[in-house]
């Protein structure tokens, strides 16, 4: 089991992400771009109550404050795709905050304590800053 304090709070972080978009005929651009996201830790509590469910629950999840529109050049394009196609269209988040999910925007699913589901998968994120600037046009 993993200790909530050997999590990092949450926070921007990077996250390289495959991109790939085709175009009316079928011809592709990709490339590897840097997706600014939020993730970290969010502390949460439960204090007992006298009314059913008999507690009353706090628990918030790290997600964006605010979001913003992006567009990254895809730099990997089959021969004679159609111009345009290599423009990659996405909203990115802008801040991050510890607040109540709303899956409006978020995926919200619940997992139970020392859930091992997640546990073998390879997350590429890099804490953001400076240096790891996303790349517009």
């Amino acid at each position: 089991m993993t200790s909530s304090r050997s999590v990092s709070p949450c926070k921007l972080r990077v996250y390289l992400a495959r991109a790939e978009q085709l175009d009316d005929n079928g011809l592709r651009c990709w490339d590897t771009v840097k997706m600014p996201v939020c993730g970290g830790r969010c502390d949460t509590n439960e204090i007992s109550d006298w009314e059913f469910p008999f507690k009353k629950s706090h628990h918030p999840v790290c997600a964006y404050g605010t979001r913003r529109p992006l567009t990254a050049r895809l730099r990997h394009c089959d021969h004679g795709a159609v111009p345009g196609t290599e423009l990659f269209h996405f909203v990115a988040a802008d801040d991050c905050r510890c607040k109540v999910c709303s899956s409006q925007f978020t995926s919200c699913e619940w997992l139970p304590p020392n859930s091992t589901l997640l546990s073998n998968i390879d997350y590429k994120f890099e804490d953001y800053d400076e240096e790891n600037d996303i790349q517009t046009i």
